[in-house]
Parts: structure tokens; C-alpha cells; sequence
């Protein structure tokens, strides 16, 4: 768990965990049952992920598309997550929908 986490850490925040932030990261799924795609999600609804891509929503789409499928969004492909954004509103659930579709995306 320890390691993926770190691993996502890098990835995603270009750094690695704080001590104190490694506890609460990792009880996410040994005390409170979470699914480590739930602590992915997380991750990458970050507000440090959000600003890296400079808090617009096209960039952080693609940084999301990018990093899970290792592919550059078509304009189709960021058109539909940018709407999908619009109707949450809420970055988790956008990440969490995400990841459950990464399967099916091209």
C-alpha cells in the first residue's frame, strides 16, 4: 500500500509524501476500507494536481488522461470529461469515474 501511494505521490504531485501525511493516507484502506482507486482518486483530486495544471479544467483533463492512459485526449475525448466535469462540478467524483472507465478508454 506504502509503496503504490509514494509511487502515486511522485507521479502525480512530483514529490514525495510528508511523514505525517503517509498515516492518513495509507488508514484510508487499512482502518476506513477504502479501495486504493478510491486513494488514486484522491490523489489526483488534489488541489496541488488541480494548480499544477494551473486551474483550468482542459489541462487538468488531459493531465488526467495522460498520466492513466499514458495517451493525449482527443478533442472528442476532452470535450465529453470536460462535460462530465461540468456536471459534478466536484474533482473527486470526476477522478473516481475516471479510473472506473479507464477501460474503456481509447
Amino acid at each position: 500500500i506504502e509503496s503504490q501511494i509514494i509511487a502515486w505521490f511522485r507521479q502525480y504531485l512530483g514529490r514525495d509524501p510528508y511523514p505525517q501525511e503517509m498515516p492518513a493516507w495509507t488508514n484510508l484502506v487499512t482502518e476506513r476500507g477504502r479501495s486504493m482507486q478510491d486513494v488514486q482518486a484522491e490523489l489526483l483530486a488534489q488541489d496541488a494536481v488541480y494548480n499544477h495544471c494551473d486551474r483550468d479544467k482542459r489541462q487538468y483533463i488531459a493531465f488526467l488522461y495522460q498520466q492513466i492512459t499514458g495517451k493525449t485526449p482527443t478533442d472528442e475525448q476532452l470535450d465529453y470529461w470536460l462535460w462530465k466535469f461540468d456536471q459534478t462540478g466536484v474533482r473527486t467524483d470526476l477522478t473516481n469515474e475516471f479510473l472506473t472507465s479507464k477501460g474503456n478508454l481509447h
